[in-house]
Parts: structure tokens; sequence; C-alpha cells
């Protein structure tokens, strides 16, 4: 038993994460609310009641972003355990991390003007055996 299941959470909350690619780079947000409020992370959020997962991925990424993109396939289902700051229990997300192409846009879609720097392009570098590869691995495969 590991030390997040001797920890209160809340019950499990469906939420979407969207890996958006443009030539290469992966788009990133930072986050305006807790959990990890300030850290750079995937654009997502929670899935409403009603909503298709895979349409609340779209939807958050335009509202966090003002993009649009094609959702290309499913990367991972992983959970994300936050502990309480104190002040109640943590917080149990089961994300749902979708693969997206980016289409157009990157406005903030309230203003339509340029995203603020809550907004950036990244390339998406991961280590393996001393090595860098891109991000090919979140791709369909054909």
């Amino acid at each position: 038993m590991n030390s997040a299941a001797s920890t209160t959470f809340t019950a499990p909350m469906p939420a979407v994460g969207v890996v958006c690619l443009r030539e290469g780079q992966v788009l990133l947000i930072r986050r305006g609310k807790p959990p990890r409020a300030g850290q750079w992370s995937l654009p997502g959020g929670r899935i409403e009641p009603g909503e298709r997962a895979v349409d609340a991925a779209l939807r958050e990424l335009w509202e966090e972003t003002g993009v649009m993109a094609d959702i290309t396939g499913l990367v991972d289902v992983v959970d994300g355990l936050f502990p309480s700051d104190g002040a109640g229990p943590g917080h149990h997300y089961v994300l749902i991390d979708y693969a997206a192409r980016w289409m157009s846009g990157i406005r903030c879609p309230e203003t339509m003007r340029p995203m603020p720097a809550s907004c950036l392009w990244m390339m998406p570098w991961r280590p393996c055996h001393g090595k860098k590869h891109d991000a090919s691995f979140l791709r369909r495969r054909e």
C-alpha cells in the first residue's frame, strides 16, 4: 500500500487533458486554479455532466487557449492524486489525455487578442537511453 492510499481523497473526478501538437511543439498553459496553480500543464479540465470525454477535451482546449484542434488519439488514462493543503480531503482526478493536431487559433476566446504569457508552445523532448526523442510517439499510427 502506498502513502496516497492512507490519505483521504475526494471521490474520483473525471477530467481531460490535451497534448496539442503544432510543428513538433506541444501547447502548455499556466494553471490559474488549484491544484497546481501557477504551474505549467496541459490544457484541460473537468468533464461536464452528460458531456463526452473527447468533446470536453476540445471544449477545454478552446476555452483555455482559443485553439481548435483535431483529436488524433488517446495518449493515456492516469490517476492524479493531489494531497490536501490542510483544509479538507485531497483531490483525486481520473485524467484522460488525448493527442491532438493544431488546426487554428492561439487567441484569447473572449477578446480575440493574442494569448497572454499563460500559454506557450515548447519542444517536447523526453530522455530515453541517453538520447532525446521527439513527440512522434503521440501521433496516431495509420
